[in-house]
């Protein structure tokens, strides 16, 4: 494209075009370009994804969604280029006729493109697949070159421009960030302090109720250097003169602080957790086969109808418990440790955080079906929740001036009294947000609560093996456990129970697995559940008498 061309066309693209009511922002004004990319099927999907994925049946008027959440990061954007321009403090500047500030826009109101329903839940939570422009296949079905999004890119401002927005969006290292040819426009969209968290947390707490917000202030410190080996990035200036700016530091803290309370009341809680785990399990069954890409193109609801008319049965079953509230409940739970000495489950914890999340769940989905088979459950009637270790914290990377000096803020130097100050804060809401993570095994509350609400006989057999499968897990292969079920675990539960109990009689691990069968068929045939129903010591008599006559 001649130059002449692009200027025609940059003009064109940003002359302001439509003006959106938003209920957070207020009046939002978007270009041409932005208007023909929101009204396309692929956009459009965004209003059917909600921003909180399940939070809404915590919160019940958390329905907002991903797309006006672009919206609203496309006006955070253009509010920190507004700072950026206003600093006295010599800067790159951004002009508002700028390709640079039409690249910004554009890649605030796709940023989140590639969202899929209940993503984080997914992706975070689940790790069933490689989050949004992580994933090869979502990055080139919504931008690549014959994409309905990328031809409009390309017809606007080149081929040029198409790329430089999705290479923007892909880079998260600094090196990535480094290499692009305006590397401050990823800063400005997507860092630790960005356009789209200055969005959220002020979107997510208006609409779940809580009383929360930060000042926006601190943008007007925001510059852009010239020079030096941070030239072209967004930087915080902290500094000033011979002091630090203490109200400006305070109002980061306070911004990362919230980050925290938002992520404690909302996106880990623990009725949030339970139905982040049921939605995983119900869409794990689809994750091998074609019907995976279904997710490109199905909002949330529309998600939870398909899984729940689909013929796998786990999907079916509990995409029926989410779409009617019945939330199941902890029947186990480990919280976070810092692996003391007096820790019993040290081991078994790392193990878990390490081994829940690979090959997609494949060791999380072994054993909830060996704990399904152990209580004779219906498949599905126990998830287990096991999300990320770091519990998507983000480091704190935001470029700040620091005396004479731009460094990351989690880089603050040790052995200067004002930055220990700044930094013990930030260290105590990093290690705050990491306290949130919980291992978590839930139970279909049919099977766990009796009528009158108590746990029943079943769920405390579940919970006693959940514990011995802990100490198991300690000395065994996870791939051995996927391979094959911790059978050997009878032993160490039942048996030492039953000979102390019959001491005479002296029962064998083959014999307790065939006792089972036959316990749960007697109970299930006098209108009771299972085995785990307190059979008669008469009944277990009798019925192990009979095993030992067959085998004679």
């Amino acid at each position: 494209m001649h130059l002449s061309e692009r200027s025609v066309k940059l003009k064109d693209s940003l002359k302001p075009h439509k003006t959106v009511r938003d209920a957070v922002h207020g009046d939002i004004i978007l270009n041409r370009l932005e208007i023909e990319l929101m009204d396309t099927r692929e956009f459009q999907r965004l209003r059917h994804i909600r921003q909180l994925g399940p939070s809404y049946l915590v919160y019940p008027c958390a329905h907002h969604t991903r797309f006006e959440h672009s919206l609203g990061t496309v006006q955070m954007a253009v509010e920190m280029i507004d700072a950026i321009n206003r600093n006295p403090h010599p800067g790159r500047l951004v002009p508002a006729d700028s390709y640079e500030c039409l690249l910004s826009r554009t890649v605030a109101l796709l940023h989140d493109l590639t969202h899929i329903p209940f993503g984080h839940t997914l992706e975070d939570e689940g790790g069933l697949l490689e989050p949004q422009w992580k994933d090869d296949g979502r990055a080139e079905n919504f931008l690549g070159p014959r994409s309905t999004i990328g031809k409009i890119l390309v017809d606007y401002m080149g081929e040029e421009f198409r790329l430089d927005a999705r290479n923007t969006l892909r880079a998260e290292t600094n090196e990535q960030i480094r290499a692009l040819p305006y590397p401050f426009v990823a800063d400005i969209v997507g860092n630790t302090i960005c356009a789209d968290l200055l969005d959220y947390l002020t979107r997510d707490a208006f609409f779940t109720g809580l009383k929360e917000t930060y000042d926006k202030r601190f943008i007007n410190y925001l510059y852009i250097p010239v020079t030096g080996p941070c030239k072209d990035r967004l930087v915080l200036r902290l500094w000033r003169k011979d002091r630090i700016r203490h109200d400006i530091a305070s109002e980061v803290v306070n911004l990362l602080r919230l980050r925290h309370s938002l992520a404690e009341k909302i996106y880990y809680h623990h009725t949030k957790m339970a139905v982040s785990a049921m939605v995983t399990e119900a869409v794990a069954p689809i994750m091998d086969s074609d019907e995976s890409r279904k997710l490109w193109t199905l909002g949330d609801d529309e998600l939870l109808q398909f899984l729940e008319n689909h013929k796998n049965p786990v999907a079916s079953y509990l995409a029926s418990k989410l779409r009617s509230r019945r939330i199941y409940l902890p029947v186990f739970t480990l919280y976070y440790s810092l692996d003391s000495a007096d820790d019993v489950h040290a081991v078994s914890r790392r193990r878990l955080k390490q081994g829940c999340r690979a090959r997609k769940g494949k060791l999380r989905f072994a054993l909830e079906r060996w704990l399904e088979d152990w209580g004779h459950l219906p498949a599905g009637s126990i998830v287990i929740y096991c999300p990320d270790p770091e519990m998507a914290v983000k480091e704190a990377k935001a470029l700040i001036e620091w005396k004479d000096k731009i460094i990351p803020l989690s880089n603050l130097p040790d052995g200067d009294v004002e930055a220990m100050l700044v930094k013990e804060r930030l260290d105590h809401i990093m290690q705050s947000h990491r306290l949130l993570w919980r291992f978590h095994i839930y139970m279909d509350r049919e099977h766990l609560l009796d009528r009158s609400g108590h746990k029943t006989n079943k769920a405390r057999e579940i919970e006693r093996a959940c514990s011995e499968l802990l100490t198991y897990l300690e000395s065994v292969e996870l791939e051995n456990v996927i391979q094959k079920p911790p059978e050997n675990l009878l032993d160490k539960i039942i048996i030492p129970e039953f000979n102390e109990k019959f001491p005479e009689l002296r029962i064998t691990h083959s014999e307790v697995t065939e006792l089972k069968k036959r316990i749960t068929q007697v109970a299930r045939r006098d209108g009771k559940q299972d085995w785990c129903s307190a059979p008669s010591d008469d009944l277990m008599k009798q019925q192990l008498g009979s095993i030992r006559e067959g085998r004679n």
